[in-house]
């Protein structure tokens, strides 16, 4: 991954990728380190990956991306699809990686955020810009950070509430049919550019889970819409609990038209 950005303080550690939270010793930890650690099924493709020959796409139901041409240089957006299928991009393990490197059209988050992003203050504090245009499809950056447990996860949305800190947590959840797979980052402390995009209830991107290498998966920012210069790059922050007390939430600053008033809120 080639990431030559870092952040607005010095006190804040840059990691270009998710890492795991510290061990608690706890059996949920345990649990987490092994999910970590647990290698997907790597594709053996010696030639250009294809659905018939590549295991990740085919574990995809198909291509992940598509290409196109601009200024003269093969970008790629990313493919939707009628039906419900995890984005699984070829990792490192693949053969692909050694034999294709960097030909590969599977491994576009892979090679880390687009150039041209800027951190700036703003009436949010900080936010994240683009200097240059970005089209509908086109992979942002990643949301990485560490990877929590979800008791760790509110003891620090505790701590934050108690000592009136920003809160950076993202929960994601997955369903698959009976199933509800949870991930859980916090870019606080340990974090990459993804740490700066704030919310909007009119955002120009949204998460995709993307799977490599690893069954935990990565939180990409893709474009949802073409983005112009000097643009704020936004996401929608997920499902509200609306249950929750007022005097607990954060004013909403997006300035839509549709906005809700507040940044949604939810629980561990």
């Amino acid at each position: 991954m080639y990431d030559n950005y870092d952040h607005a303080d010095d006190q804040l550690i840059y990691v270009p990728e998710n890492i795991l939270q510290h061990n608690d010793r706890s059996v949920e930890y345990m649990r987490l380190e092994e999910e970590y650690n647990s290698l997907n099924e790597q594709c053996q493709c010696k030639n250009i990956c294809t659905q018939v020959t590549c295991k990740c796409i085919q574990r995809s139901g198909g291509y992940n991306y598509e290409a196109y041409q601009k200024d003269g240089k093969t970008k790629y957006r990313l493919i939707s699809k009628s039906e419900s299928y995890p984005v699984v991009e070829c990792s490192n393990d693949c053969s692909c990686a050694v034999e294709l490197r960097p030909l590969c059209g599977n491994r576009i988050v892979h090679l880390g955020p687009i150039e041209g992003l800027d951190i700036r203050s703003c009436d949010k504090g900080f936010g994240l810009f683009t200097r240059s245009f970005i089209s509908s499809g086109t992979f942002v950056c990643e949301y990485a950070g560490e990877i929590l447990t979800a008791t760790e996860a509110s003891k620090r949305h505790i701590i934050n509430k108690r000592e009136g800190k920003m809160n950076y947590i993202m929960c994601l959840r997955e369903y698959s049919g009976s199933s509800t797979i949870v991930t859980i980052i916090d870019p606080s402390t340990f974090g990459n550019i993804g740490r700066y995009v704030n919310h909007s209830c009119d955002p120009n991107c949204h998460i995709v889970p993307v799977r490599s290498g690893s069954p935990i998966p990565k939180l990409c920012l893709f474009a949802c819409k073409d983005i112009s210069p000097d643009e704020e790059i936004t996401f929608h922050f997920g499902l509200d609990d609306e249950t929750v007390n007022e005097s607990d939430r954060i004013k909403c600053l997006c300035g839509a038209q549709n906005c809700r008033g507040f940044i949604p809120y939810h629980k561990y």
